[in-house]
C-alpha cells in the first residue's frame, strides 16, 4: 500500500491552483516566493511578474501607497510572530477589490525556520462594499 501522507510539489502545486482564493508564501522580510494560479489570471500576471518581488511591491498593490505601507507593517509583524488581519482594497481586472488579508508565521522544519503564508479570499459582493463607505481602505486587527 503506498504511503498516502507523501505529497509531492506538483500535487500540492495542482491542489492550491484550484483554490479560489489568493495563497502566497512570503520570506520573513517579504519578497514573495510562491503564489497560487488564481490571483495571477485575475490580474493578467505570469508568476515571473511577481516571485523575488517584495509583496507591497507586487502589481496588486501598486497603485496604493497606503496598502503598500500596511501590507510591509503587516509583514514585520508576521515576521515577528503575529497573525495579522485586515480588509483592504488590492487591483484585480483593473479594478479595486475588497479582500480579507490573512498573514500568518509558520515553522517550516525543527530548526524553527519560519516563512509567512498569506490566504486572502475576495469578500461577498467585493466589486460594491456599499458597507465600507466612509471608513478607511484598511482596517486591520
Amino acid at each position: 500500500m503506498p504511503d498516502t501522507t507523501t505529497i509531492t510539489d506538483k500535487s500540492l502545486q495542482a491542489l492550491l491552483d484550484t483554490v479560489q482564493t489568493f495563497i502566497g508564501i512570503l520570506s520573513t522580510d517579504g519578497s514573495l516566493s510562491y503564489c497560487n494560479r488564481r490571483p495571477l489570471v485575475l490580474a493578467n500576471l505570469k508568476s515571473e511578474d511577481v516571485y523575488g518581488k517584495y509583496f507591497w511591491n507586487c502589481p496588486w498593490f501598486e497603485r496604493n501607497p497606503e496598502t503598500q505601507t500596511l501590507i510591509q507593517n503587516a509583514v514585520a509583524r508576521a515576521a515577528a510572530g503575529e497573525t495579522i488581519n485586515c480588509e483592504f482594497q488590492m487591483t484585480l481586472m483593473e479594478k479595486a477589490v475588497w479582500v480579507n488579508f490573512t498573514l500568518q508565521p509558520v515553522i517550516l522544519d525543527i530548526s524553527g525556520r519560519v516563512t509567512l503564508v498569506n490566504n486572502t479570499p475576495l469578500l461577498a459582493n467585493a466589486m460594491h462594499r456599499d458597507d465600507v463607505v466612509g471608513r478607511p481602505l484598511w482596517d486591520c486587527a
